[in-house]
């Protein structure tokens, strides 16, 4: 889906990883198993015995001591026009602080695409930018799928059904909720 919505928008593509930070899609990476949430690779479990979060270890990887790039240096921000963010609760958790640290004229290019969830677990600043999608798209046919994907589908409806990219914010958020 994420691909797709590129392709159709002539964009770059951007992967969150939580081992190797912001990496283009195209980029060649070593193979690695690790992830924030649940399951075989996380690291979860360790975060939690050393009173940590997921926020706390995207700062550590993208911070200015760290290997990996945040969403913050990764993106040519002179060049963005818009930044469209599809990520999970788990992942947007992990990277609300690198998104809180945006200027407010990066933060005005920026949509958010995420479940009710993810946008609970957001501060006003960032819930702002985050489009309102909830669980009536898994009753569009086309757009129906599984919650790891929900983010990336939503993002999909976005750009392909209602063709809302180059609306203002406010317009946006209309169009999403008029069509579910």
């Amino acid at each position: 889906d994420a691909k797709a919505v590129a392709q159709e928008m002539s964009s770059h593509l951007y992967v969150i990883s939580a081992g190797l930070g912001v990496i283009k899609s195209d980029e060649a990476v070593p193979p690695y198993n690790l992830t924030i949430s649940e399951g075989l690779g996380s690291i979860a479990p360790a975060l939690s015995r050393s009173q940590s979060t997921s926020r706390d270890w995207w700062a550590l990887l993208t911070g200015p001591t760290g290997p990996a790039k945040s969403i913050r240096d990764a993106l040519d921000w002179t060049q963005s026009t818009s930044v469209y963010v599809a990520l999970p609760s788990t992942y947007l958790e992990m990277v609300e602080g690198d998104l809180s640290t945006l200027s407010t004229s990066q933060l005005d290019c920026v949509r958010i695409f995420t479940s009710p969830a993810g946008l609970n677990k957001l501060p006003e600043s960032l819930r702002k930018v985050c489009l309102p999608y909830d669980d009536r798209l898994e009753g569009h046919a086309v757009y129906a799928g599984t919650r790891a994907d929900f983010a990336q589908r939503a993002m999909r409806h976005f750009v392909e059904e209602l063709q809302a990219q180059n609306l203002c914010l406010d317009d946006a958020r209309a169009a999403v909720l008029q069509s579910l």
